[in-house]
């Protein structure tokens, strides 16, 4: 009643009653009743015992940002982001416990059990069990994998998918059925190699502040043994950033895109390896910062790369009016298209995208080149990709996968090939068959018949 607060038991008697300074998140837990005021005036978590509210029996200062559970006779703290949680245990002593960590960022959940027994869990749907988190914490595994990061296919029949939990699966599709097994590697991003000897993964890119390591690792994907790991963090700012990869699959060679901000505005680098780790020549052109997006775009044999220049917007759209693609080969440029790069149809064969001014900016089609930008089809019935690059994937050289969509295209008779569900996202070619996610739930399709 106002800042009075009576406490009851359970047959309705009451207990204690007093004038507290504050009811934030007032919670009746055993034989105590807690408040958490998380800023203002003298801020803290309260506890007191139900029989006497005269004065906390004791006071603790929690980050403001923390999210309190009543659990049993623990209370859980679960920090806004940050991989890891804190008890506080009820009885003749109070405090603050250590911070047990967790593989996963961004913890948002917590509940317990009578007898002490705990779960902690994340905003991606990982779930982890608190006697595992304080017995084993270097092996503790999630209790769940998550909604999926990321799926990546290969020519063949292997695909994989990157979860939160830091385990990968890994898919061989079958007829008619498929085979599963686990890396204990994380897989934000994934790619794998033509042979499909080898898979390259990122660590979590997208949890910013909450997760340090965001380095790329190249495995053995039948073991799932790292052979070589490029070491990045989000602490190596303010000078660098490493934000993704791709890789040319048959070349093997990566491409590491790293963001530098030691300028205004940020510049992209130029970082080129193989799977071992070696620098590779640099080759492209010369002023990073005239283009569109990190360079380069490699063909599969590595021989080859597009990079898109210029670019403006029209009414707060991606930059894609006036936009080019430069083509070298072998570090040469061997020409120049207008539009925006797709993909590479293979290795002497590129796929742009045009946009044209108008209100809004008018998608124009998309058009086949060579190597040299000498056209070789024009697709204007293709539909617009949502993302304006790096959503189509090529199929054999003769068909697309677009990622919006959901369907198979035929560049020779402009038409769809393979509708599936419209609702379907983050799809991904795996030999004759489509893998994408409705939900959290993973589904395969065939395109076309196994040959």
């Amino acid at each position: 009643t106002g800042s009075v607060l009576s406490v009851y038991d359970s047959a309705g008697e009451r207990q204690s009653f007093g004038l507290l300074p504050t009811m934030e998140q007032l919670t009746g837990q055993g034989d105590f009743v807690w408040t958490f005021q998380p800023e203002g005036f003298d801020p803290g978590l309260r506890i007191y015992a139900v029989t006497d509210l005269s004065a906390p029996r004791q006071l603790l200062r929690i980050d403001a940002s923390s999210h309190l559970v009543a659990a049993g006779p623990v209370i859980g703290v679960v920090p806004n982001g940050f991989s890891n949680v804190q008890l506080i245990q009820l009885g003749a002593t109070i405090a603050l416990g250590p911070k047990l960590p967790v593989p996963s960022s961004r913890m948002s959940a917590f509940a317990g059990d009578a007898a002490g027994h705990w779960l902690v869990g994340g905003v991606s749907g990982v779930v982890f069990d608190g006697d595992a988190v304080v017995g084993t914490p270097a092996t503790v595994a999630s209790l769940t994998l998550g909604a999926p990061w990321t799926l990546a296919g290969s020519p063949h029949a292997t695909a994989v998918v990157g979860t939160p939990s830091r385990r990968t699966a890994v898919l061989t599709l079958g007829d008619p059925g498929t085979t599963i097994r686990f890396l204990d590697t994380p897989a934000f991003q994934a790619a794998i190699t033509s042979d499909e000897s080898t898979l390259v993964a990122s660590d979590d890119l997208g949890s910013d502040i909450f997760h340090d390591d965001r380095s790329l690792r190249v495995l053995t994907l039948a073991t799932g043994t790292v052979t070589h790991t490029f070491r990045h963090a989000e602490s190596d700012l303010p000078n660098t950033l490493f934000q993704g990869f791709s890789v040319a699959r048959e070349a093997g060679i990566i491409f590491h895109d790293i963001e530098s901000f030691t300028t205004t505005p940020p510049t992209a680098q130029y970082a080129i390896t193989d799977l071992a780790g070696n620098p590779l020549p640099i080759y492209g052109p010369p002023a990073p910062d005239r283009q569109l997006a990190p360079p380069p775009h490699l063909s599969p044999d590595g021989r080859r790369a597009a990079f898109i220049v210029g670019g403006h917007s029209a009414g707060g759209g991606p930059p894609v009016l006036d936009a080019a693609t430069e083509l070298y080969l072998d570090g040469n440029l061997a020409g120049i298209v207008e539009g925006v790069f797709q993909t590479w149809l293979d290795d002497d064969r590129v796929l742009v995208a045009v946009w044209k001014s108008g209100a809004p900016t008018v998608f124009a089609g998309m058009t086949a080149y060579d190597g040299t930008g000498t056209v070789l089809v024009a697709a204007p019935k293709i539909p617009e990709p949502v993302a304006f690059m790096g959503s189509v994937q090529p199929i054999d050289g003769s068909l697309v996968y677009l990622q919006d969509q959901n369907a198979v295209y035929d560049l020779a008779r402009d038409a769809v090939v393979w509708q599936g569900n419209p609702d379907g996202k983050q799809g991904a070619v795996v030999g004759n068959s489509i893998i994408y996610l409705r939900g959290r739930d993973l589904y395969r399709a065939a395109f076309r018949p196994a040959p």
